[in-house]
């Protein structure tokens, strides 16, 4: 019989039941019941024959023209046969032999256009910018080639994309680029504002530096920047009355000059520092400044209470007559944070007399050293706090500034 694709075809009732379950798009599963598939406008009901039962519902579907196609296919092709049973009910009925045909079929017409949603995405994301208008030029862009392609493209456009006079547009992707471009923006901004405040920063660095070398006072190249500015505000007379807010943005940046800067976080309170009593006369300078650096090296910086207690320990040594620059210099070569006794016994003349003492006066009372220095005795130079250690900062009875 002739047969019309487009012509609408009545649903037959009594053959198909108010609720079927559903057939996936694979068509792997054959009928041993009622089924139905939808496919845009044609509904199948697979009997187990098995006979293919096809009907038009008035539902609108994803991919209608595939209904339409598949019926003038199936008209022509000699797997299917249409039967014509029911003149009055206008049913008709397509007997396969092979029912995954039309499931493979149908699959491959999905898949074209899967493909062509796919591609013309990718160009328009890509791009930023709406599709050419005609079809031939769009077609070029996502290399569809055959006619399925072809109409595969033609199909998705007047689907999920809107004709305007500058081209094809989507206003989802237009939604997203605008939120990309927006989001690109900010990022921008943000580095922008980053270089300038890490411009700021070492521009902060490099001035508090070189007011510090004004005063004599060399921090190390990786100090932190708190650490900077504690020795800055405390050797340059740095002070505030109130703490800074951000609108006040303006930083001494040198003991006389003022320059803008990026503000510096409100300064804690800091610990009274205590003053460095004066070494004693009998400390050898040169070794004395060697553990000192050796110590500022390692980061074990000594403080006011630190110095006491080693001064303290070497005081004790140089009672029992050991010598206090071997001492120093054998910390300094270990890198030892305290200093030690050496194990060889003292060498020093009187070991065990402390200086200043009746018994130290009486062991030298026959000495050289107080002569030279210009004493009339020893008890004169000790009253001077002339030692052996020093009397060579004394000429005429009197201390003498030495030559460093």
């Amino acid at each position: 019989m002739s047969f019309d694709a487009t012509a609408r075809l009545a649903t037959e009732k009594q053959d198909m039941p108010a609720c079927l379950p559903l057939v996936s798009s694979t068509g792997g599963e054959r009928a041993v019941m009622h089924y139905k598939f939808y496919c845009g406008e044609a509904t199948l009901a697979l009997k187990p024959t098995p006979t293919v039962f096809i009907k038009t519902p008035s539902l609108p579907g994803i991919h209608s023209y595939l209904a339409s196609q598949f019926l003038e296919r199936a008209a022509e092709s000699s797997d299917f046969k249409i039967y014509g049973d029911y003149p009055d009910q206008e049913t008709v009925f397509i007997c396969a032999a092979e029912v995954h045909k039309f499931t493979d079929w149908i699959r491959s017409k999905v898949e074209a256009e899967d493909v062509a949603y796919r591609r013309l995405l990718d160009v328009y994301y890509t791009n930023e910018k709406p599709l050419p208008a005609e079809l031939r030029a769009v077609c070029r862009l996502v290399l569809a080639t055959t006619d399925e392609q072809r109409e595969a493209v033609r199909v998705v456009l007047d689907e999920f994309f809107q004709a305007t006079p500058d081209g094809w547009i989507n206003h989802r992707a237009d939604i997203e680029i605008d939120a990309m471009r927006d989001k690109q923006s900010m990022n921008e901004t943000r580095d922008l504002h980053e270089k300038e405040r890490m411009r700021r920063h070492r521009e902060r660095r490099a001035e508090m530096f070189a007011a510090l070398r004004q005063v004599n006072v060399i921090p190390a190249w990786d100090i932190s920047i708190k650490e900077l500015q504690r020795l800055f505000d405390l050797n340059c007379n740095v002070t505030s009355a109130t703490p800074e807010t951000d609108l006040q943005r303006e930083q001494v940046v040198s003991c006389n000059a003022a320059a803008t800067a990026i503000p510096t976080p409100t300064p804690t309170p800091k610990k009274e520092i205590q003053a460095q009593a004066p070494l004693p006369d009998w400390m050898p300078m040169d070794a004395w400044d060697g553990y000192v650096e050796m110590r500022r090296k390692n980061k074990k910086t000594m403080t006011a209470r630190a110095m006491a207690l080693v001064v303290k320990a070497l005081e004790a040594m140089y009672a029992k007559g050991f010598d206090i620059a071997q001492v120093l210099d054998n910390s300094t070569r270990q890198n030892w944070t305290d200093v030690y006794e050496p194990k060889s016994a003292p060498t020093t003349k009187g070991a065990g007399v402390r200086p200043g003492t009746p018994e130290y006066a009486k062991l030298h009372k026959d000495a050289d050293w107080w002569r030279e220095a210009g004493f009339a005795d020893v008890w004169d130079a000790n009253s001077s706090m002339c030692w052996e250690h020093n009397a060579h900062q004394f000429h005429a009875g009197k201390r003498v500034e030495v030559a460093a």
